[in-house]
């Protein structure tokens, strides 16, 4: 292969020069910085893209919250047949939004009088939190930085922990999910982004209410 080389850049001397050789070798590095510009460029619209999609399902989330009244005066008697209470149970939020993790948060704390509420801001978090103490049900946002939603229910399966999971996501649906790991989709629930937040608070009253039986 050395040999090889050597021979190419004799035979590209000898036809070009030794100018032309210098010519040659900066108009590549020309075209070499400008890809790489591109590549940048490319690369950060499509960051600006995801991000603003992000943003916008965050926006029309809290938007449907606010008109149902669960969020700046929740109606009450909307879920007011369905209370949970016990101090025994907590619900982990894995959410890297920070809008919509809040949300999220203020409204369980609202709704489940007495259930712990813990946020994280990643998977590697959600982990962190999961080693500490096991949560009763784990809301897992998929796309996250440092670990992702995967990342986190393969921790579950390694661990044994067969905990019940919604995953929240505007990416990663039942149809396209794939764990690489055996996850029970059993325990899974998907709700795809934006979503009815009621339909969730149901959904969680009846895992923490089954986890009593």
């Amino acid at each position: 292969m050395e040999n090889l080389t050597k021979a190419m850049v004799e035979f590209v001397m000898q036809r070009l020069g030794i100018e032309g050789v210098s010519l040659l070798f900066l108009a590549i590095a020309v075209i070499y910085m400008w890809y790489q510009h591109h590549r940048a460029k490319l690369l950060q619209e499509r960051i600006t893209l995801i991000d603003e999609k992000r943003k916008d399902m965050s926006d029309r989330l809290e938007r449907s919250l606010k008109s149902s009244g669960i969020v700046n005066g929740r109606n009450e008697s909307q879920f007011s047949s369905a209370k949970t209470s016990s101090m025994n149970k907590s619900i982990l939020i894995a959410e890297d939004d920070t809008s919509l993790r809040q949300v999220l948060a203020d409204v369980f704390l609202d709704h489940f009088k007495g259930v712990n509420v813990v946020t994280a801001v990643d998977g590697e978090e959600a982990i962190s939190k999961i080693e500490n103490a096991t949560p009763s049900v784990i809301v897992l946002d998929m796309m996250m930085p440092q670990k992702t939603g995967y990342d986190v229910l393969r921790e579950l399966v390694n661990r044994n922990l067969n905990i019940p999971v919604i995953i929240q996501s505007g990416y990663v649906t039942e149809s396209n999910f794939r764990p690489g790991a055996p996850v029970p989709k059993s325990r899974l629930t998907f709700f795809p982004k934006p979503y009815n937040l009621s339909d969730m608070i149901q959904v969680i009253e009846k895992l923490l209410h089954d986890e009593k039986k």
